[in-house]
This record gives C-alpha cells, sequence and structure tokens, in this order.
C-alpha cells in the first residue's frame, strides 16, 4: 500500500494525538527535504523550507478532505510544496522567482501529465512504503 493511510490523515484531522502527528512528520520530512534540496538551496535555506511546508502541512491538515481517489493526499502536498517553494524565491531572490529555469521545473511538477509529476508520484509511493515499514520495524522482534 503506497498511499498515505487515510486513517492517519482523519485521525489527524477529526482527533489529532501527538503520536499520530509524529509518525506523519517522520513519515514525510526526510522525502520533502529531498525534493527540496533539488533547488539548490543552502542547509539553513533548506531547512526553513522543510520547516515551513510541515509548518502549513500542519495548519491545514485538519481542513484537507480526502475524496478516496488514489494519491488525493499526495496532490495535496505538492501543491503546498510547489507554493512554498514559489514563496521562498520571490522573498530571497526576487530576479530568480520569474526565471526560465525555475518556472519551468515548477510547472512540470505542477503539470499532472509531466515526467516529474509521474516521478514525485512514484518517489512518492516508494518513500511511503520503505518509511512505514522503517517506523514499524522497532514495534515486531527480528524473527517476525
Amino acid at each position: 500500500m503506497p498511499e498515505t493511510p487515510v486513517s492517519l490523515l482523519e485521525r489527524l484531522r477529526l482527533q489529532p494525538d501527538e503520536q499520530s502527528w509524529r509518525r506523519l512528520v517522520d513519515l514525510y520530512t526526510p522525502w520533502i527535504r529531498g525534493w527540496l534540496a533539488r533547488y539548490s538551496l543552502a542547509g539553513s535555506d533548506l531547512d526553513d523550507l522543510v520547516q515551513d511546508v510541515m509548518t502549513i502541512l500542519v495548519q491545514e491538515l485538519p481542513r484537507f478532505r480526502h475524496d478516496l481517489r488514489r494519491g488525493a493526499f499526495r496532490r495535496w502536498l505538492r501543491n503546498i510544496v510547489l507554493n512554498r517553494v514559489r514563496t521562498y524565491w520571490r522573498k530571497r531572490q526576487p530576479q530568480a522567482a520569474s526565471g526560465p529555469d525555475l518556472d519551468r521545473l515548477l510547472n512540470q511538477l505542477e503539470d499532472p501529465e509531466s515526467e516529474m509529476n509521474r516521478h514525485w508520484d512514484q518517489e512518492h509511493n516508494q518513500h511511503v512504503v520503505r518509511r512505514l515499514f522503517e517506523l514499524i520495524e522497532q514495534d515486531f522482534q527480528p524473527t517476525t
């Protein structure tokens, strides 16, 4: 199951608890960091942008409504990342914010039919499965 568990999203939306938030943060922070690192950000800027994306995610998740279509959360998260990257570049480097390279990359990621978008989806699915296994591994004995 490469999707974000709907049960986790609903629990966070309706009855949030610290353990569920921790699970979401542990699940998504490494992946978001990896995607944002592709935009050639310095270490502290990368940290700030990851924190900004996660802050928006935490603030907006209670209003998120999963439409039960495959990838709904993944698409919603992609839009948050796109918007935060655009905002970051406008604030930090106004001349580059409208540059052709950044616009081209962000437009490709935004286009549901683009190769970059398919890559986002594929990496998301692989990351979620791998990370969920890592997170639950501590709950089981090695022989299990």
